[in-house]
């Protein structure tokens, strides 16, 4: 819809607002909206706590298909999630899930029923945090991986599927918080979504990594684990591509991603069975970190 411009003085033009967002919003005269400005955008938001509710039944679904109802909810900013469920194994279920949601707690249950809320202080988190600490532990993940596998560590291999549970936390968190609040520069909110989405992608495919080699159990060989390296090595040039974008960085990553690839496709045809499919989840690691620096471009052109 359009609005016109209102010239009050010499200094100062207004708009109405729309009448219909007002009531949905329960605005009273003499109110205060919260104005934010992003180029020729201008983001008007209603200042107030957000009370949002969401009710799910996750009575007679699976483990699975409870958790992404879950998810999903927690993702879209609920501050309050009512949960129906049947009996003690679902309500099991939902406890052991609850407690991966990032400052949520179950306040109130009955026999059929639980009330869920978020306890985060209402004051905007900081998604730059909450991003920081993804890659931290995303490349403490790619790290352990490869020093697991090198080392035949079955114990170290048996714990990277719980390192990559903290990585999906921060990035549920993240997302939510995106969702709840946006990212301080409105144009960029997109890009950093699909950052943080991938960087999720990524921990599961190192995850998935760890449980191939764990299921068929033969040693790598040094060809693998020269591409292992070389594909953490990227992950650690795209960490400083991100937070320090330019030209020449650029180039010098797409280069070493270059030879990376080189060096995967040519240890395909030496390798057991076991490398194949290390090299297999390798290739695709490269590819999703590539997909970063290209969102990393729209971020900073």
């Amino acid at each position: 819809m359009k609005r016109k411009v209102i010239q009050l003085a010499d200094t100062t033009q207004s708009i109405t607002i729309p009448r219909t967002w007002a009531l949905f919003n329960n605005l009273q005269k003499g109110e205060f909206v919260e104005v934010e400005e992003h180029g020729n955008l201008l983001l008007v938001r209603a200042d107030r706590e957000n009370n949002s509710e969401i009710e799910i039944d996750l009575t007679d679904l699976t483990k699975d298909l409870s958790w992404r109802y879950l998810v999903t909810s927690y993702r879209k900013g609920a501050k309050t999630i009512n949960i129906k469920f049947r009996d003690k194994r679902e309500l099991k279920i939902i406890q052991d899930l609850v407690k991966d949601l990032l400052g949520m707690v179950i306040v109130k249950q009955d026999k059929n029923k639980l009330i869920m809320k978020d306890m985060f202080s209402n004051s905007k988190a900081d998604i730059d945090d909450s991003l920081k600490k993804i890659f931290a532990l995303l490349i403490d993940l790619s790290k352990d991986s490869f020093e697991a596998i090198k080392n035949n560590d079955k114990l170290s291999i048996e714990n990277i599927p719980y390192q990559d549970f903290n990585i999906n936390k921060f990035a549920n968190l993240s997302v939510r918080l995106l969702n709840v609040f946006g990212y301080r520069e409105r144009n960029k909110t997109n890009s950093i979504y699909k950052i943080i989405s991938v960087l999720e992608e990524i921990g599961d495919e190192y995850r998935r990594l760890s449980l191939v080699y764990s299921r068929l159990g033969n040693k790598v060989s040094r060809n693998t684990l020269d591409c292992f390296e070389m594909v953490n090595n990227l992950l650690l040039n795209y960490h400083d591509l991100y937070y320090n974008f330019g030209r020449e960085e650029a180039k010098q990553f797409y280069k070493y991603a270059g030879d990376a690839l080189e060096k995967i496709k040519e240890s395909y045809e030496k390798g057991n069975s076991t490398d194949v499919q290390i090299l297999s989840s390798l290739d695709t690691i490269l590819h999703l970190i590539k997909n970063l620096a290209e969102e990393n471009m729209v971020v900073n052109l």
